[in-house]
């Protein structure tokens, strides 16, 4: 595989041809399809999952036993890094959102590679930044929205990262329930289904059995303003 298939901001994407040739020789191939778990939260295992192709979703359940969306992850992007460190429990589970393939790699394998690879603990390391910029980033967004505002700036990005164009307009390229929506973005169920009815009256998207298209992006975006 080339080293342009991947986005300059994933895992893969941060490596050299060189490395890239190594680590995606590391391991086995898997290949999942939409449903498929390929971590559960509260389990054992320890292995690194590094994605060829496809998205995930990653999720975790609060203690109110509510399912909350906490990231997504495509091609290029590694998932499973947390507990082939320190060995503890998964925190979230990674499900497939369609046809995903990936390389599967023990614990010990990954701790081998990154002592003996500077690129890739550099890269690894940018990673993990990257995500805490980009929580943090969320964190004080949210603060000055309402839960109209979250439940936009939300779709906005979904759109903006896994929205594939159409002819009726741009469609989310992964299933997305109301409850991972309202977990999202941090709000109420109700709200959600009232603000999305909102939007389907005006025109600006439309829903059927957990897809949303998206017909007018800067009606949308109109909606992320405070």
């Amino acid at each position: 595989m080339e080293h342009e298939e991947w986005h300059p901001g994933s895992f893969l994407g941060r490596l050299k041809p060189e490395s890239l040739d190594r680590i995606i020789t590391l391991g086995r191939a898997v290949q999942f399809t939409e449903g498929d778990r390929l971590i559960l939260e509260g389990d054992g295992g320890t292995d690194v999952f590094i994605l060829l192709t496809g998205i995930v979703k990653v999720s975790a359940i609060t203690i109110r036993g509510q399912s909350v969306l906490l990231a997504l992850r495509l091609g290029g992007d590694i998932v499973g890094e947390m507990a082939a460190v320190d060995g503890r429990p998964r925190t979230a589970t990674v499900m497939a959102c369609g046809a995903v393939s990936a390389r599967v790699i023990s614990a010990q394998v990954w701790r081998q590679y990154l002592r003996s690879s500077d690129e890739g603990f550099t890269a690894i390391y940018g990673v993990t930044n990257d995500r805490l910029r980009v929580e943090t980033r969320k964190r004080i967004d949210f603060a000055g929205h309402t839960a109209n505002g979250r439940v936009a700036m939300v779709l906005s990005e979904f759109v903006r990262t896994h929205g594939n164009p159409t002819d009726h307009g741009i469609e989310i390229a992964f299933s997305l329930t109301q409850e991972e929506l309202a977990a999202a973005a941090e709000c109420a169920l109700t709200s959600v289904q009232a603000f999305l009815k909102e939007l389907r009256e005006s025109a600006i998207l439309g829903t059927r059995y957990r897809r949303i298209v998206i017909f007018d992006e800067t009606r949308l975006q109109a909606h992320c303003n405070p």
